[in-house]
């Protein structure tokens, strides 16, 4: 656990960055959800 509470700030900040990218770049998020989905 303690991997985790090291990675935890930087997976909060990722959070942040991937709804940020959702919110404003609709195609940049798509293209992020394409990748990490692998779905249409």
């Amino acid at each position: 656990m303690t991997v985790l509470r090291r990675l935890w700030p930087w997976v909060w900040i990722a959070a942040c960055l991937i709804g940020y990218l959702f919110q404003y770049r609709p195609l940049v998020a798509g293209i992020v959800g394409k990748v990490l989905g692998g779905g249409p």
